[in-house]
Protein backbone atom coordinates (compact mmCIF):
# COMPACT_ATOMS: atom_id res chain seq x y z
CA UNK A 1 0.00 0.00 0.00
CA UNK A 2 2.62 2.06 1.02
CA UNK A 3 4.60 1.28 -2.64
CA UNK A 4 1.53 2.54 -4.33
CA UNK A 5 1.05 5.42 -2.31
CA UNK A 6 4.90 6.64 -3.62
CA UNK A 7 5.02 5.46 -7.13
CA UNK A 8 2.25 8.52 -8.37
CA UNK A 9 4.40 10.85 -6.07
CA UNK A 10 7.12 9.88 -7.89
CA UNK A 11 5.92 10.57 -11.46
CA UNK A 12 4.13 13.62 -10.54
CA UNK A 13 7.11 15.13 -9.16
CA UNK A 14 9.28 13.99 -12.34
CA UNK A 15 6.50 15.37 -14.56
CA UNK A 16 7.00 19.35 -12.51
CA UNK A 17 10.84 18.85 -12.78
CA UNK A 18 10.36 18.26 -16.68
CA UNK A 19 7.91 21.17 -16.82
CA UNK A 20 10.28 23.35 -15.08
CA UNK A 21 12.66 22.13 -17.60
CA UNK A 22 11.24 23.27 -20.54
CA UNK A 23 9.85 26.48 -19.20
CA UNK A 24 13.50 27.50 -18.17
CA UNK A 25 14.50 26.43 -21.99
CA UNK A 26 11.76 28.34 -23.40
CA UNK A 27 12.69 31.68 -21.24
CA UNK A 28 16.36 30.94 -22.23
CA UNK A 29 15.42 30.22 -25.87
CA UNK A 30 12.58 33.46 -25.63
CA UNK A 31 15.81 35.70 -24.47
CA UNK A 32 18.12 34.36 -26.86
CA UNK A 33 15.10 35.41 -29.66
CA UNK A 34 14.63 38.70 -28.12
CA UNK A 35 18.29 39.78 -27.61
CA UNK A 36 17.81 40.12 -24.01
CA UNK A 37 20.86 38.51 -22.08
CA UNK A 38 24.34 39.96 -20.71
CA UNK A 39 27.17 40.69 -22.98
CA UNK A 40 29.08 38.16 -21.73
CA UNK A 41 26.14 35.74 -23.49
CA UNK A 42 26.23 37.90 -26.82
CA UNK A 43 29.59 37.33 -27.26
CA UNK A 44 29.45 33.91 -26.72
CA UNK A 45 26.33 33.27 -28.64
CA UNK A 46 28.30 34.99 -31.43
CA UNK A 47 31.56 32.71 -31.25
CA UNK A 48 29.19 29.64 -30.90
CA UNK A 49 27.28 30.44 -34.06
CA UNK A 50 30.80 30.99 -36.01
CA UNK A 51 31.99 27.34 -34.33
CA UNK A 52 28.61 25.94 -35.04
CA UNK A 53 28.70 26.98 -39.07
CA UNK A 54 32.33 25.67 -39.44
CA UNK A 55 32.00 22.34 -38.21
CA UNK A 56 28.62 21.96 -40.12
CA UNK A 57 30.51 22.91 -42.75
CA UNK A 58 33.49 20.61 -42.07
CA UNK A 59 31.59 17.63 -42.25
CA UNK A 60 28.96 18.13 -45.36
CA UNK A 61 31.27 19.96 -47.10
CA UNK A 62 32.60 16.89 -49.12
CA UNK A 63 28.68 15.29 -49.87
CA UNK A 64 27.72 18.93 -50.61
CA UNK A 65 30.42 18.62 -53.05
CA UNK A 66 29.73 15.70 -55.20
CA UNK A 67 25.93 16.67 -54.92
CA UNK A 68 26.92 20.21 -56.67
CA UNK A 69 28.96 18.44 -59.26
CA UNK A 70 26.42 15.66 -60.36
CA UNK A 71 23.67 18.96 -60.87
CA UNK A 72 26.32 21.48 -62.20
CA UNK A 73 28.64 19.32 -63.70
CA UNK A 74 31.44 20.95 -62.35
CA UNK A 75 33.29 21.70 -59.10
CA UNK A 76 31.61 25.52 -57.68
CA UNK A 77 34.30 24.62 -54.44
CA UNK A 78 37.40 23.86 -56.28
CA UNK A 79 39.76 26.54 -56.19
CA UNK A 80 43.21 27.05 -54.64
CA UNK A 81 44.95 28.70 -51.60
CA UNK A 82 45.63 32.00 -53.21
CA UNK A 83 41.88 31.86 -53.61
CA UNK A 84 41.34 30.96 -50.57
CA UNK A 85 43.77 33.61 -49.02
CA UNK A 86 41.63 36.16 -51.86
CA UNK A 87 38.03 35.57 -49.29
CA UNK A 88 40.15 35.90 -46.30
CA UNK A 89 41.20 39.53 -46.91
CA UNK A 90 37.83 40.59 -48.68
CA UNK A 91 36.52 38.86 -45.19
CA UNK A 92 38.14 40.93 -43.11
CA UNK A 93 37.11 44.15 -45.74
CA UNK A 94 33.70 43.38 -44.70
CA UNK A 95 34.47 43.23 -40.91
CA UNK A 96 35.57 46.65 -41.50
CA UNK A 97 33.10 48.07 -43.19
CA UNK A 98 30.59 45.86 -40.82
CA UNK A 99 31.95 48.01 -37.77
CA UNK A 100 31.64 51.42 -39.85
CA UNK A 101 28.22 50.43 -40.27
CA UNK A 102 27.19 49.36 -36.96
CA UNK A 103 29.00 52.46 -35.66
CA UNK A 104 26.78 54.75 -37.31
CA UNK A 105 24.07 53.25 -36.44
CA UNK A 106 24.89 53.64 -32.92
CA UNK A 107 25.39 57.31 -33.38
CA UNK A 108 21.91 57.53 -35.12
CA UNK A 109 19.81 55.58 -32.48
CA UNK A 110 21.72 57.98 -29.81
CA UNK A 111 19.99 60.48 -31.39
CA UNK A 112 16.20 59.08 -31.59
CA UNK A 113 13.29 61.18 -29.98
CA UNK A 114 12.37 59.01 -26.69
CA UNK A 115 13.24 58.02 -23.14
CA UNK A 116 17.17 57.13 -23.05
CA UNK A 117 16.35 53.57 -21.41
CA UNK A 118 14.57 52.96 -24.87
CA UNK A 119 17.58 53.83 -26.60
CA UNK A 120 19.58 51.53 -24.33
CA UNK A 121 16.95 48.71 -25.57
CA UNK A 122 16.75 49.37 -28.99
CA UNK A 123 20.88 49.61 -29.01
CA UNK A 124 20.92 46.24 -26.93
CA UNK A 125 18.56 44.65 -29.43
CA UNK A 126 20.95 45.25 -32.17
CA UNK A 127 22.72 42.33 -31.32
CA UNK A 128 25.76 44.30 -31.79
CA UNK A 129 28.15 42.59 -29.79
CA UNK A 130 27.07 38.77 -31.42
CA UNK A 131 27.73 40.52 -34.91
CA UNK A 132 30.97 41.59 -33.84
CA UNK A 133 31.91 38.35 -32.35
CA UNK A 134 30.77 36.32 -35.49
CA UNK A 135 32.83 38.21 -37.37
CA UNK A 136 35.64 38.49 -35.95
CA UNK A 137 35.72 33.93 -34.63
CA UNK A 138 34.46 33.45 -38.35
CA UNK A 139 38.23 35.66 -39.80
CA UNK A 140 39.95 33.51 -37.21
CA UNK A 141 38.54 30.13 -38.69
CA UNK A 142 38.87 31.33 -42.05
CA UNK A 143 42.72 32.56 -41.15
CA UNK A 144 43.55 29.27 -39.32
CA UNK A 145 42.51 27.42 -42.87
CA UNK A 146 44.66 29.06 -44.33
CA UNK A 147 47.46 28.79 -42.37
CA UNK A 148 47.40 25.60 -42.35
CA UNK A 149 46.92 24.50 -45.72
CA UNK A 150 49.35 23.98 -47.81
CA UNK A 151 50.34 24.59 -51.73
CA UNK A 152 47.46 23.07 -54.15
CA UNK A 153 43.25 22.93 -54.21
CA UNK A 154 41.52 23.99 -51.22
CA UNK A 155 39.27 20.41 -49.45
CA UNK A 156 35.82 20.65 -49.65
CA UNK A 157 35.38 20.11 -46.03
CA UNK A 158 37.86 23.73 -45.73
CA UNK A 159 36.50 25.71 -48.40
CA UNK A 160 32.85 24.98 -47.63
CA UNK A 161 32.79 26.19 -44.30
CA UNK A 162 34.89 29.30 -45.61
CA UNK A 163 32.36 29.78 -47.91
CA UNK A 164 29.13 29.66 -45.67
CA UNK A 165 31.30 32.06 -43.10
CA UNK A 166 31.74 34.70 -45.99
CA UNK A 167 28.45 34.84 -47.19
CA UNK A 168 26.66 33.97 -43.23
CA UNK A 169 28.56 37.24 -42.34
CA UNK A 170 27.28 39.32 -45.20
CA UNK A 171 24.02 38.67 -44.52
CA UNK A 172 24.22 39.54 -40.73
CA UNK A 173 25.91 42.91 -41.52
CA UNK A 174 22.97 43.69 -43.94
CA UNK A 175 20.24 42.35 -41.82
CA UNK A 176 21.33 44.36 -38.21
CA UNK A 177 22.19 47.86 -41.25
CA UNK A 178 18.57 47.26 -42.94
CA UNK A 179 17.10 47.00 -39.24
CA UNK A 180 18.79 50.73 -38.58
CA UNK A 181 17.37 52.04 -42.07
CA UNK A 182 13.95 50.55 -41.05
CA UNK A 183 13.78 52.53 -37.71
CA UNK A 184 15.17 55.59 -39.20
CA UNK A 185 13.91 55.82 -42.54
CA UNK A 186 10.36 54.09 -41.92
CA UNK A 187 9.50 55.30 -38.56
CA UNK A 188 9.17 52.09 -36.96
CA UNK A 189 10.80 53.30 -32.91
CA UNK A 190 6.60 53.65 -32.18
CA UNK A 191 6.00 49.99 -33.00
CA UNK A 192 9.09 49.05 -31.53
CA UNK A 193 8.64 50.56 -28.66
CA UNK A 194 5.14 49.03 -28.17
CA UNK A 195 6.70 45.68 -28.91
CA UNK A 196 9.31 46.07 -26.30
CA UNK A 197 6.36 47.02 -23.65
CA UNK A 198 4.65 43.85 -23.99
CA UNK A 199 7.75 42.33 -23.89
CA UNK A 200 8.23 44.02 -20.30
CA UNK A 201 4.36 42.62 -19.26
CA UNK A 202 5.20 39.21 -20.04
CA UNK A 203 7.69 39.25 -16.99
CA UNK A 204 9.75 36.63 -18.32
CA UNK A 205 12.77 38.92 -19.31
CA UNK A 206 14.57 41.44 -17.76
CA UNK A 207 14.19 44.88 -20.15
CA UNK A 208 16.30 47.45 -19.83
CA UNK A 209 14.65 50.71 -20.02
CA UNK A 210 12.80 49.70 -16.71
CA UNK A 211 9.85 51.08 -15.35
CA UNK A 212 6.31 50.25 -17.78
CA UNK A 213 6.66 54.27 -17.26
CA UNK A 214 9.73 54.67 -19.65
CA UNK A 215 7.25 53.29 -22.57
CA UNK A 216 3.86 55.19 -21.94
CA UNK A 217 6.35 58.48 -21.24
CA UNK A 218 7.56 57.61 -24.78
CA UNK A 219 4.02 58.08 -26.49
CA UNK A 220 3.12 60.92 -24.12
CA UNK A 221 6.39 62.85 -25.33
CA UNK A 222 5.84 61.69 -29.08
CA UNK A 223 2.12 63.44 -28.71
CA UNK A 224 3.60 66.82 -27.21
CA UNK A 225 5.79 66.84 -30.34
CA UNK A 226 2.60 66.47 -32.44
CA UNK A 227 0.44 69.20 -30.65
CA UNK A 228 3.15 71.44 -31.16
CA UNK A 229 3.51 70.55 -35.01
CA UNK A 230 -0.20 70.87 -35.08
CA UNK A 231 -1.35 67.34 -36.05
CA UNK A 232 -4.02 65.66 -34.82
CA UNK A 233 -4.21 62.65 -36.76
CA UNK A 234 -0.83 61.62 -35.60
CA UNK A 235 -1.51 62.88 -32.23
CA UNK A 236 -4.59 60.14 -31.73
CA UNK A 237 -2.47 57.71 -33.55
CA UNK A 238 0.21 58.47 -30.74
CA UNK A 239 -1.91 58.47 -27.43
CA UNK A 240 -3.87 55.24 -29.25
CA UNK A 241 -0.76 53.53 -28.23
CA UNK A 242 -1.15 54.99 -24.76
CA UNK A 243 -4.87 53.78 -24.91
CA UNK A 244 -3.96 49.70 -25.83
CA UNK A 245 -0.63 49.92 -23.47
CA UNK A 246 -2.83 50.71 -20.22
CA UNK A 247 -5.77 48.08 -21.84
CA UNK A 248 -3.08 45.13 -21.95
CA UNK A 249 -1.48 46.18 -18.71
CA UNK A 250 -4.82 46.10 -17.24
CA UNK A 251 -5.18 42.57 -18.40
CA UNK A 252 -1.82 41.33 -17.02
CA UNK A 253 -1.77 42.79 -13.32
CA UNK A 254 -5.56 43.91 -12.25
CA UNK A 255 -3.96 45.24 -8.98
CA UNK A 256 -2.59 48.51 -11.47
CA UNK A 257 -6.43 49.53 -11.24
CA UNK A 258 -6.13 50.69 -7.92
CA UNK A 259 -2.14 51.51 -8.41
CA UNK A 260 -2.71 55.40 -7.76
CA UNK A 261 0.96 56.08 -8.33
CA UNK A 262 0.49 55.07 -11.87
CA UNK A 263 -2.67 56.86 -12.92
CA UNK A 264 -1.15 59.92 -11.34
CA UNK A 265 1.40 59.66 -14.29
CA UNK A 266 -0.86 58.93 -16.57
CA UNK A 267 -3.85 61.90 -15.75
CA UNK A 268 -0.79 64.15 -15.14
CA UNK A 269 0.67 63.61 -18.34
CA UNK A 270 -2.91 63.60 -19.94
CA UNK A 271 -3.33 67.64 -18.42
CA UNK A 272 -0.14 68.36 -19.59
CA UNK A 273 -1.30 67.45 -23.29
CA UNK A 274 -4.57 69.04 -22.77
CA UNK A 275 -2.87 72.59 -21.63
CA UNK A 276 -0.42 71.98 -24.35
CA UNK A 277 -3.20 71.79 -26.68
CA UNK A 278 -5.08 74.70 -25.71
CA UNK A 279 -1.77 76.71 -25.86
CA UNK A 280 -2.30 75.90 -29.91
CA UNK A 281 -5.57 76.93 -29.79
CA UNK A 282 -6.62 74.23 -32.14
CA UNK A 283 -10.06 72.46 -31.44
CA UNK A 284 -9.14 69.26 -32.85
CA UNK A 285 -5.87 68.52 -30.75
CA UNK A 286 -8.37 69.53 -27.83
CA UNK A 287 -10.60 66.78 -28.98
CA UNK A 288 -8.05 64.56 -29.35
CA UNK A 289 -6.77 64.32 -25.87
CA UNK A 290 -10.43 64.46 -24.59
CA UNK A 291 -11.12 61.22 -26.63
CA UNK A 292 -8.28 59.32 -25.86
CA UNK A 293 -8.69 60.68 -22.02
CA UNK A 294 -12.46 59.37 -21.84
CA UNK A 295 -11.35 55.91 -23.31
CA UNK A 296 -8.33 55.19 -20.95
CA UNK A 297 -11.23 55.88 -18.45
CA UNK A 298 -13.85 53.22 -19.48
CA UNK A 299 -11.05 50.71 -19.96
CA UNK A 300 -10.10 51.37 -16.22
CA UNK A 301 -13.67 51.33 -15.26
CA UNK A 302 -14.54 48.49 -16.87
CA UNK A 303 -11.49 46.54 -15.60
CA UNK A 304 -12.59 47.99 -12.02
CA UNK A 305 -16.14 46.28 -12.56
CA UNK A 306 -14.61 43.19 -13.57
CA UNK A 307 -12.82 43.27 -10.30
CA UNK A 308 -16.18 43.76 -8.19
Amino acid sequence: MGVSEEVPDIFDSVRMRLRQGYQKLYIILLRAYKGLYSRWWGLFIGCSLALILAIGGYLIGPHIKSILARILHFGIFDFNKSELSTLWAVHATIIGFGLVALSFAWNQIQDLPTDPGIIAEVAHRLRSIEIISFLLFSNLIIGAAVLRLGDGSVPPEIGFPAGILFFASLVFILERFWHVLDLLLHNTLDDNVEKYARDHLSGKFHSPAGDFDSYLGHFFEASRHEIDADRPDQLREKLRRVEILLEVLLEKDETVATDTQLWDFVFSNYDSLYRRSIKQQNEELEEQVVASLSGVYWISMNRWRDQN
